[in-house]
């Protein structure tokens, strides 16, 4: 699969993680393989996720997730795709 994403595009992806809920945060964290994170509090999670996206290192993984959040949200806006997604 070709990536092909700028990580600051702020415009398509927003990344303010305070209207994530917890739950959210926790698939975020999963996809980026950031282990041991049952015990943290949504403010530490989101500190967590930052810090993560962050290192330029990660930044495959980041377009990806976002790239793949995306198309997520665009198959349960899709009336007929809907009830085939098992996300929630």
């Amino acid at each position: 699969m070709n990536i092909s994403l700028d990580i600051s595009d702020e415009i398509i992806f927003n990344n303010n993680y305070n209207n994530y809920s917890v739950k959210d945060l926790h698939k975020i964290c999963n996809y980026y393989e950031i282990k041991k994170i049952s015990k943290f509090k949504k403010m530490e999670l989101i500190n967590i996720i930052l810090a993560f996206e962050s290192d330029n290192a990660n930044n495959y993984v980041i377009c990806k997730r976002k790239i793949m959040w995306a198309f997520i949200e665009e198959l349960n806006n899709d009336v007929k795709m809907k009830k085939y997604i098992l996300w929630n």
